[in-house]
């Protein structure tokens, strides 16, 4: 039983163990309403917390608030599309459906027995269908065309006349929340309104993001919830496309305000790949949506390490003065990496004992970034300290500790990605082709990274040339800093530099 002190969100709480939104009527609509209060009871356990509450009883408060709006005023035009799909829901609820319920395929045995409709069909002499189940369930769908030929009779308006075609008996909205429950109820779910929310949910899980508590997909649903914030989860309709437009330069010239432009494409960029997405599967099909025009921007240059940096920060992880950081520090110089990438390591992707010991990063922030990283430098430290840096990198943002401790070694000068740069002045200074360079580190136009993963997924790195002669070049690209490490300088299948 639920604690007598738990507190709920407001005009919730719990009744025979059950979950309920209570909320009294206004009392100007009290009487047209017939009821003093409006309950309805939430799919939801009593033991749920204050959050799952505030949002399992959404749907119900909306619900709610249109149905009294209603009660005061029926005109359409005072009502948003998500309002009409609020009274429907609320008729639906009071009918006992659930969308999809009265649809040609699920009539059957099963059904006539769970709504007493035995003998109807012995009655009718054939077997239930739709338009049968809406005159049971929603009796007053009769109503609007039958108060229509009353009015057209009323002022003398006749078949053929002058004003015929020009008069019509405007609905109200709650016959449009009839026939909309209807079309709700008697519609196959694939093919019922869908809500902006609906849409991003089918596109992460396309993406194959359908674990709620992975940080790339917690990342990826603060810029979405920052977008709704701009537009607010509606119901899609050919109009939606000039309000989604709309809020997304409002987004932009907000977050414009606040960071740069290539900020804001970033995090822009999956919000409009799942709104063209809903755009493609609209009938007829809308036109992509774009980012509205930002200024023109230059990305700052990230400065390298210098070669004294670099000694200084490889003696320090050699000495483990920074305990398990300086195995990512030292990742991050041999391999381009980022935090984020060093905790998603498996131990699958961990080939350290091999001849050339080396990394397979298997899912990089793009497309380029799968890769395989040698490890030429504090193979010693990173096998001893890298189980405790996975670990201790599982936190929202995984970039913080190796962060600061750059910051606070180097008085500010340098951050992490710093090191990813280092490692191509590095590469470019030794002479060492791009080609390696891009299989290692991971930029853009690589052309090898899926022949060497194979090699890293099968643990043929002994057997294969490709793995030996990156190791090779990852070794010309520090190679002025080997000396440092005197556990790796004696190791007999090192490969010895050419002078």
């Amino acid at each position: 039983m639920a604690k007598p002190n738990k507190r709920w969100p407001p005009n919730v709480g719990v009744n025979n163990g059950r979950v309920r939104y209570r909320k009294k009527v206004p009392p100007d609509v009290q009487q047209t309403y017939g009821k003093r209060l409006y309950v309805e009871y939430i799919d939801l356990d009593e033991n749920a917390s204050y959050d799952q509450a505030f949002e399992a009883v959404k749907p119900a408060k909306a619900r709610y608030e249109a149905l009294v709006k209603s009660l005061r005023n029926s005109s359409p035009d005072a009502f948003t599309e998500n309002e009409l799909e609020a009274l429907a829901s609320d008729l639906l609820k009071r009918a006992k459906l659930e969308r999809g319920d009265l649809a040609l395929h699920n009539i059957g045995p099963a059904f006539i027995k769970q709504y007493e409709l035995d003998g109807i069909e012995e009655s009718l002499g054939r077997k239930l269908n739709s338009d049968d189940l809406k005159l049971i369930f929603f009796p007053e769908l009769t109503q609007p065309v039958d108060r229509a030929e009353d009015l057209q009779q009323a002022l003398g308006i006749t078949k053929g006349g002058l004003f015929d075609g020009l008069v019509k008996a405007k609905p109200t909205i709650q016959e449009l929340a009839r026939f909309r429950a209807d079309e709700a109820a008697t519609t196959v779910r694939s093919r019922q309104p869908k809500t902006l929310s609906w849409w991003w949910n089918d596109y992460l899980e396309f993406r194959g993001l359908t674990d709620p508590n992975d940080r790339d997909t917690k990342r990826l649903q603060r810029y979405w919830d920052r977008f709704l914030l701009h537009v607010g989860d509606h119901v899609i309709t050919p109009g939606s496309q000039t309000l989604i437009d709309d809020a997304l330069e409002d987004l932009v010239q907000e977050r414009l305000r606040e960071v740069k432009p290539s900020t804001v494409k970033r995090q822009l960029s999956e919000v409009l790949a799942a709104l063209t997405r809903m755009a493609k599967k609209q009938r007829p099909r809308w036109p992509a949506f774009v980012l509205p025009e930002t200024p023109a921007y230059e990305a700052e240059e990230k400065e390298p390490l210098t070669a004294d940096d670099q000694i200084m920060l490889v003696q320090h992880c050699l000495a483990e003065k920074s305990g398990w950081v300086s195995a990512v520090h030292l990742l991050e110089l041999q391999g381009g990496m980022m935090c984020e990438e060093i905790s998603k390591l498996k131990p699958e992707d961990m080939f350290l004992d091999n001849n050339y010991p080396y990394i397979v990063v298997r899912k990089g922030k793009t497309v380029a970034r799968p890769r395989i990283v040698p490890v030429v430098l504090g193979l010693r430290i990173i096998k001893k300290l890298l189980p405790e840096a996975i670990q201790s990198l599982q936190v929202s943002d995984p970039s913080a500790t190796p962060r600061n401790h750059l910051v606070k070694l180097f008085e500010g000068k340098y951050k992490n990605h710093h090191l990813r740069h280092t490692i191509r002045v590095n590469a470019t200074a030794h002479s060492v082709s791009s080609l390696h360079l891009e299989t290692i580190a991971g930029w853009s136009g690589n052309g090898i990274n899926k022949h060497t993963l194979q090699y890293g997924s099968a643990g043929l790195a002994d057997s294969s040339a490709v793995i030996k002669a990156t190791f090779e070049a990852s070794l010309q690209i520090h190679q002025h800093l080997m000396h440092l490490d005197t556990t790796e300088v004696d190791r007999a299948n090192v490969v010895q530099l050419k002078r």
